[in-house]
């Protein structure tokens, strides 16, 4: 009964050690930057980067935004083209759910997938309201040169708007001016006591 015990729980923990090797071992599909500092009413633009990944043929994945951002186009990136000629689909942008579905590309032919990191697609946005936003990579499948699924975890991404100093009119500037001067005039008129 002890050797069972002993037995069991040396296998959990191999298992543990090895589920965690193969989950670094894992393909990781993130927002690069991570985090960016945008302007409101500017353009910017998120890559979705690939690292760690063996063997990839093709994907396909949407890319939702928060409502505040305006999605204005999709590029491919370089990853996928080092492994020969690709079909790229930029994908739909569904601006009521603040997504754009169903981004995609493939390598074409009977040739190997691509193994590394690099970009998978260069979205450009634009921000129109305050308060940031967010990214998420979801629905994605990726498959090898033998079609079968790739593992991949998902990543995130923020902006950020840039704090600034309220902008002020030369007028009001000048009123503000004038009344502190004044009130500095004042306060240095008035008879002090000294100790």
């Amino acid at each position: 009964m002890v050797k069972t015990l002993h037995l069991a729980a040396i296998a959990v923990a191999l298992f543990s050690v090895f589920g965690t090797i193969a989950n670094a071992q894992e393909a990781v599909v993130s927002i690069d930057p991570f985090t960016q500092n945008v302007p409101i009413g500017s353009e910017f633009q998120v890559a979705v980067h690939v690292n760690n990944i063996s063997n990839l043929y093709g994907y396909q994945f949407d890319l939702s935004y928060t409502p505040n951002i305006t999605a204005v186009s999709v590029t491919e990136g370089s990853f996928l083209s080092k492994g020969g000629p690709t079909f790229f689909i930029p994908g739909v942008n569904d601006s009521i759910h603040s997504t754009v579905r169903a981004a995609a590309d493939t390598l074409l032919g009977a040739v190997p997938g691509v193994s590394g990191a690099g970009t998978l697609a260069v979205f450009t946005f634009e921000l129109n309201g305050p308060g940031g936003g967010n990214f998420y990579v979801q629905a994605a499948t990726f498959l090898d040169s033998a079609l079968n699924p790739i593992g991949a975890q998902l990543w995130g991404g923020t902006i950020n708007v840039p704090i600034s100093a309220p902008e002020m009119e030369p007028a009001s500037a000048a009123a503000t001016l004038t009344v502190l001067l004044g009130a500095l005039a004042v306060w240095r008129g008035r008879p002090r006591k000294f100790g």
